[in-house]
């Protein structure tokens, strides 16, 4: 029987110039992650993370609780199909767009533009609107986007090569790929119960398979046990 616990990077560097770095919070979420798993006797044989540098920073930082070990891989097994969705940058593209044909994304923008206090909890709701519709299909796609059809089907491809009955495997991911391998093993349908997965999927929550060989079970999903509430972040 293996195991697969898949975690989600920790905070991003939200609203800055580059949201692809972690965040302070963020290095300490990973930092407290790796102390768990190395105070609760976890021993991994394989890990994977994605090409972003919040990815592979996350890992990093968690495997220094494993430094004094020789469980520290010698080098990253990096799989670019771990990536991120490439959403938020639809929804920059096409946000003029949605403001003339989304009124709940035209009430939250014209909320911000009299109040710029509001601007980051207004933001993250327009993106979880945006996110809704993307996952369902209902929002126009321009030429080198991912739809979620395209991008769960482009996930599904690494899992027979990361889920295996053979070994304990840590994989290191954001929450749209969490997501996308989470409504697969579960053939969840496109819809608003996918994409509230991806809306509340936290920082460096951990999410536990079983693996046989011809099945996976999900056990648990979005755990937290590594950190206080103050430290519980989405973005």
């Amino acid at each position: 029987m293996g195991n697969l616990i898949l975690v989600r990077h920790g905070q991003a560097s939200y609203l800055s110039d580059n949201y692809d770095q972690l965040s302070d919070k963020g290095r300490e979420q990973a930092a407290l992650l790796g102390k768990y798993f190395k105070t609760h006797n976890y021993h991994f044989t394989k890990y994977y993370t994605g090409p972003l540098e919040r990815q592979k920073d996350t890992l990093s930082l968690l495997l220094q609780a494993y430094k004094s070990t020789n469980e520290v891989p010698a080098k990253m097994n990096i799989i670019q199909e771990l990536r991120e969705h490439k959403a938020p940058q639809l929804l920059r593209e096409i946000y003029d767009n949605l403001l003339i044909s989304n009124q709940q994304i035209n009430t939250l923008d014209t909320e911000i533009k009299s109040d710029p206090s509001l601007k980051r909890k207004n933001s993250i709701l327009i993106f979880n609107e945006f996110i809704k519709l993307w996952v369902s299909g209902k929002t126009s796609v321009l030429p080198g986007y991912d739809t979620w059809k395209n991008y769960k089907a482009e996930v599904k491809t690494i899992i027979p090569k990361i889920f295996t009955s053979k070994e304990n495997t840590l994989v290191v991911t954001s929450g749209g790929t969490k997501t996308a391998i989470i409504s697969d093993i579960l053939d969840l349908e496109n819809n608003h119960v996918t994409a509230d997965i991806n809306i509340h999927m936290k920082n460096t929550s951990i999410t536990k398979f079983k693996i046989s060989e011809d099945n996976i079970s999900m056990i648990s999903m979005n755990e937290l046990p590594h950190l206080k509430p103050n430290l519980h972040t989405y973005v």
